[in-house]
């Protein structure tokens, strides 16, 4: 009998680890496939995840190679791009209503901005983003979640912007600094924010950063052209008005 109960026990135990394995593994893919599907909704653009490693017990983790595609007809295929984005959450609130998540640390993204201060490839992101109604029937289907999300700190450092500009001609590609961006409570108020919420707390101070960072590089090399202009236009008169 002992041994019998013994036996079970250790039964019992094993089957806990493989369940406990099977949650590791099928969150994972569950946060990669929510990202994939429910991201190009949300941008309208092609959205990838490379690799998700979670820690659901521990309440951390981190995502890896996490890209968003450009707007048709744009120059570079991504308009952001980072290698690694780490991840600290509450294990509890995974099997409640609301998802809390202590912080999400950005790191080294890089950034493509194509276009003008007036219209670019983020801002007609931004529009998409706006014009997020919810998840198609397609997307809300499992495995995607239909939770309220809380972001307590949301942080984005060492990012670098390309800058192209559809009215010049560059001779290199103009690279800014990003300043770091530091968000607080998303969601916390409200006691939960949608999908579409948190998007827009996110991505709409996201694109002011980026365009308040390449306004003044972008106002330096509209002046630097329009000297260069002036100058080759001045050089030109003189060598034409010349009398043979």
């Amino acid at each position: 009998m002992l041994r019998a109960l013994k036996y079970l026990s250790l039964v019992g135990a094993a089957l806990a680890v493989g369940l406990l394995a099977v949650a590791y593994f099928s969150l994972n893919a569950l946060v990669k496939r929510a990202v994939e599907t429910l991201g190009p909704e949300i941008t309208k653009t092609e959205v990838r995840l490379d690799r998700v490693s979670l820690l659901p017990f521990a309440g951390s983790g981190s995502l890896h190679g996490l890209s968003i595609g450009n707007p048709k007809g744009c120059k570079a295929e991504t308009a952001f791009r980072v290698g690694k984005i780490r991840v600290s959450l509450e294990p509890k609130s995974l099997l409640s209503s609301v998802a809390v998540i202590k912080r999400i640390e950005v790191i080294d993204p890089e950034i493509n901005y194509e276009g003008t201060l007036a219209e670019s490839n983020l801002s007609r992101l931004q529009r998409n983003v706006e014009s997020f109604s919810g998840p198609s029937k397609k997307a809300a289907r499992p495995p995607v979640p239909a939770k309220k999300i809380i972001i307590d700190d949301f942080l984005v450092r060492g990012g670098k912007v390309t800058v192209d500009l559809k009215f010049l001609v560059q001779a290199k590609p103009l690279v800014v600094d990003l300043p770091e961006l530091h968000l607080k409570g998303i969601g916390r108020k409200t006691g939960g924010a949608t999908i579409k919420e948190a998007a827009q707390e996110i991505f709409v101070p996201l694109t002011r950063s980026i365009t308040q960072a390449v306004a003044q590089p972008i106002a330096d090399l509209t002046k630097n052209a329009g000297s260069i202009g002036k100058s080759l236009q001045s050089a030109l008169g003189g060598l034409f008005g010349k009398k043979k």
